[in-house]
């Protein structure tokens, strides 16, 4: 755990208020209920991806979100679908590759 300034906390006040910034930080409720909304950086862990993807997503308007005050929303049904939707990686067929293998 770290605070703040990026260190990690010596003193017991520092480990204390290391927690209070870490739980603060997190957006998930206590009640373990999954939210259906997720902010940003919690769509972009969701997702496996970057915020940055999720947030050039919403600009480009390939990913639909809810501002909430001066949080924006992504609701887990859009994200999935959005995921959906991107293109699937097909298997290579590339010579190069099967050469390899048959080396090794």
């Amino acid at each position: 755990m770290y605070t703040s300034s990026g260190t990690i906390p010596s003193s017991k006040s520092d480990k204390a208020m290391a927690n209070i910034i870490s739980t603060k930080q997190s957006s998930a409720p206590d009640s373990g209920v999954s939210p259906r909304g997720l902010r940003i950086m919690d769509a972009a862990r969701y997702a496996g991806t970057t915020s940055w993807f999720i947030r050039t997503a919403i600009w480009e308007g390939r990913l639909s979100a809810r501002r909430c005050g001066k949080l924006l929303i992504i609701l887990r049904d859009d994200l999935d679908s959005f995921l959906e939707s991107q293109q699937q990686v097909e298997p290579s067929t590339a010579s190069w590759l099967a050469e390899r293998r048959q080396k090794v």
